[in-house]
């Protein structure tokens, strides 16, 4: 069978859903974690600064976990923030040829190939947009609204392909 290739861009709300996602499949646990025990630290440090107030050390520990407790929510926020208006910015239209077993995706270097058996990748389907993660740090988004009848097929090569590995939200 051949491929389905696709031509497509990437809205600016696209690309911030997509991010979204990506952060809540890969980091959310973790962040919430790590909020749990800076804000267990900050009440701890904020009760012994009101017993002991002379002691600096607990007020520059308070300060700490206080400004960790915010960092950790917001340097990711900003980054997602940037990434997604530099690709709204991107004028050129992206190309991903989709076959049975395998995603291309031409690049200046050559092209990136995702085998379905090979690689660990995941997609997840939202009414919007596949979200094509392959755990490598990187993010391919596929949005819908560009795809017309295509969009079915290219749910049932992934369901086909990745089977486990697909995941369907919302509708």
């Amino acid at each position: 069978m051949d491929g389905l290739e696709l031509k497509y861009d990437v809205t600016g709300a696209e690309a911030r859903k997509g991010l979204w996602l990506q952060f809540v499949a890969r980091r959310l646990r973790r962040t919430v974690l790590y909020t749990v025990i800076l804000a267990l630290l900050f009440g701890a440090e904020l009760a012994a600064v009101i017993f002991h107030p002379e002691n600096d050390f607990d007020k520059l520990m308070m300060m700490l976990s206080g400004t960790l407790l915010i960092l950790i929510w917001l340097l990711p926020a900003l980054a997602r923030r940037r990434t997604a208006r530099v690709m709204e910015g991107i004028d050129t239209d992206f190309t991903m040829t989709v076959y049975p077993d395998r995603i291309v995706i031409p690049q200046e270097s050559g092209e990136y190939i995702l085998c379905f058996a090979d690689t660990p990748l995941a997609v997840t389907e939202t009414p919007e947009l596949f979200l094509i993660d392959p755990a490598d740090g990187q993010l391919f988004l596929l949005p819908k609204r560009r795809l017309g009848e295509d969009a079915a097929a290219l749910s049932e090569l992934f369901k086909s392909g990745l089977e486990a590995r697909y995941r369907k939200q919302g509708k």
